[in-house]
């Protein structure tokens, strides 16, 4: 992935946690389709909190219309101030370490 990710100048995917991790270290924008059936809609809700921080595009697929991602997607593609400015977004969601210091706080807690 990390290849992948390197050579996309626009990311379209699911927006599971591990897919939104990896797209915040890699800084890349992205268009979020949300998959409708996870638990509890979830990711709808993490999808959102990176659409809020304008680092993504959040579409949900019930509204989807392939004629409407190609169109966004080559808008998006096609304005390269847009992207550097989405990208720099996603960079900003990056926290070396923050699985570490989850694990660390758990086994602190566990360990009372």
């Amino acid at each position: 992935m990390d290849l992948a990710y390197a050579c996309a100048d626009l990311v379209i995917s699911r927006a599971g946690a591990m897919t939104l991790a990896e797209l915040a270290a890699a800084g890349k924008p992205a268009i979020l389709i949300p998959y409708p059936h996870a638990a509890e809609d979830h990711q709808k809700y993490n999808a959102k909190l990176v659409a809020d921080k304008k680092a993504a595009i959040l579409i949900r697929q019930e509204d989807m219309v392939e004629s409407d991602l190609i169109g966004k997607a080559l808008d998006l593609l096609g304005d390269a101030e847009k992207l550097t400015a989405m990208a720099e977004s996603s960079r900003k969601l990056y926290t070396p370490g923050a699985s570490d210091a989850i694990a660390r706080a758990i086994l602190s807690e566990v360990n009372k």
